[in-house]
């Protein structure tokens, strides 16, 4: 597998090669984890691309909605079919805002790829959100009260919408392709909105290019089967905009002592922060080098306060800590601030310039971290697993490290039957692997359940079970205690997914054709 920046510059537009394809019936994708990165009151942006041609009805065709915990809206975005030509367009929805069809009057179910930008200022109460087809101009009718309570959802979905649980309770499902969607904790303005548009090609929004400057601001982001990691065969799409990062390569980044920084005049570390008091030279710098990884990406970020004036410039220099050749970042408000850059270079410096010669500024918590890609997490079982045996002669036995063996002599009814707790965190996805290894007599079933209802039911445990999960409370797996059976070997392993992963529903395929 490629390092996630071993092809990839900073200004590459990467290729999207699918779209997921959904069928109208039953086909959506669950992203219940990236609910805990949602707060009430604050700034979003979000785009989908789309495309479609069967579809009918105002408020029926959902293309991204969230839910509380009984299922109650807190917000749906979908395309509004029904009508005339006249009165097609967006469907809007969330706690504040009243049901809205028709924003748009434009018929967007044609056959084409769209794009659909949706924009809320931050700020308690209902605030002016924007709605963009295409690139075009701010829609605002209806939307002068936008307000979902962020803080209430627990269910999030692309293609549907829940009105109970599933699989019954998904309704108003769209048919068609979704390309890639992005969420962002910020609302983009015009020139970094328009080049998320790029004229109809989606941009690889991870990074920096040209007017768009919000990478660091994407909270979400789903490529389809474009991304890395992405599993088609398995319908697991990694977020890719939460990669994990690698360990801290900045010496004394939290300025406790003063040392590892090479500082021009005018800078002095006290009491844990760098500070520039105006006495030096505009362009004036501090600087640290840093071993890197050519076609890497990074996570920088550092905290600004104090600033008097004018700017300064933050980012990978060269050794030297010019950034002479090299993309450069300007900051002109105090603040903690990130961004992502591929390195160039094997030997860069991490500096901050200041712009002015007599402006003043307080620096703290510099960082550097290496990007992960998305993937999975360390093996959790067994350390993760309790076993919870039920009486009447249904036990599983803890054999040694993941393996196990379980009998039951038939006595046990299906409550007290022995199960696995998996001791996994509430809102996070998992992929759970159950193999069996030795000889088996009787009819084993096993059952995976999320304490109100299945997630799995196997009668004829014989071969491996891949099971991916979103633990929404309490998880468990049963071994069937109501008859006779012994398995001498099975393993377990448990793995939790980074980032926020989409996993799919109802049989979504994968599609090549793509805006």
């Amino acid at each position: 597998m490629l390092s996630l920046g071993s092809n990839i510059s900073a200004t590459q537009a990467v290729e999207a090669k699918y779209s997921a394809s959904l069928d109208g019936t039953d086909d959506y994708i669950n992203l219940d984890s990236f609910a805990s990165l949602l707060s009430d009151d604050m700034a979003f942006s979000l785009s989908i691309w789309f495309k479609g041609s069967l579809n009918t009805g105002e408020g029926s065709n959902i293309l991204f909605s969230a839910h509380n915990a009984t299922y109650g809206n807190v917000i749906r975005i979908g395309v509004d079919a029904s009508g005339s030509t006249a009165n097609k367009g967006i469907f809007y929805s969330d706690a504040s805002t009243s049901n809205h069809g028709g924003i748009g009057s434009t018929d967007l179910d044609d056959g084409e790829w769209h794009n659909l930008i949706v924009t809320r200022p931050a700020g308690a109460g209902g605030q002016q959100g924007k709605i963009y087809i295409d690139g075009g101009s701010a829609l605002t009718t209806y939307l002068h009260d936008v307000d979902p309570s962020w803080t209430s959802a627990t269910r999030v979905s692309i293609g549907q919408e829940y009105d109970d649980a599933a699989p019954s309770g998904i309704t108003d499902l769209y048919e068609g392709k979704i390309g890639e969607v992005g969420f962002w904790n910020v609302e983009l303005n015009d020139t970094s909105r328009l080049k998320v548009y790029n004229f109809g090609k989606p941009l690889n929004l991870t990074f920096d290019q040209g007017d768009y400057d919000n990478s660091s601001d994407l909270i979400g982001y789903w490529r389809m089967g474009n991304g890395f990691f992405d599993d088609k065969a398995n319908g697991i799409i990694h977020d890719q905009g939460n990669a994990v990062t690698g360990s801290e390569l900045v010496t004394n980044g939290n300025f406790s002592a003063d040392s590892g920084w090479v500082e021009g005049t005018g800078y002095d570390i006290g009491s844990g922060t760098m500070s520039y008091d105006g006495s030096g030279s505009q362009y004036g710098r501090i600087r640290q080098g840093l071993t890197t990884e050519i076609g890497a990406t990074y996570e920088l970020k550092f905290t600004l306060s104090n600033l008097s004036a004018s700017s300064v410039n933050f980012g990978f220099g060269k050794s030297s800590g010019s950034f002479s050749g090299l993309e450069q970042k300007t900051y002109s408000s105090n603040g903690t601030h990130t961004r992502r850059m591929v390195a160039t270079l094997s030997d860069h410096s991490i500096v901050v310039q200041n712009n002015s010669a007599t402006q003043t500024l307080d620096i703290d918590d510099v960082s550097v971290k290496k990007v992960s890609t998305p993937g999975f997490g360390a093996e959790l079982a067994p350390s993760s697993l309790s076993i919870v045996n039920g009486s009447g002669g249904g036990t599983i036995t803890q054999v040694s490290g993941n393996s196990y063996s379980s009998t039951s002599d038939g006595n046990n009814s299906s409550v007290i039957r022995p199960k696995f707790d998996f001791n996994t965190e509430s809102g996070k996805t998992y992929k759970l692997v159950i193999t069996p290894t030795g000889s088996i007599t009787g009819t084993v079933h096993f059952d995976f359940n999320d304490g109100s209802s299945y997630l799995f039911r196997d009668y004829d445990f014989t071969t491996t079970k891949e099971i991916y999960f979103t633990d929404n409370g309490t998880v468990f797996g049963a071994f069937n205690g109501q008859q006779v059976y012994s398995i001498s070997g099975f393993t377990i392993s448990l793995k939790k997914l980074n980032g926020n992963p989409g996993l799919t529903s109802g049989g979504v395929t994968f599609s090549s054709d793509t805006p």
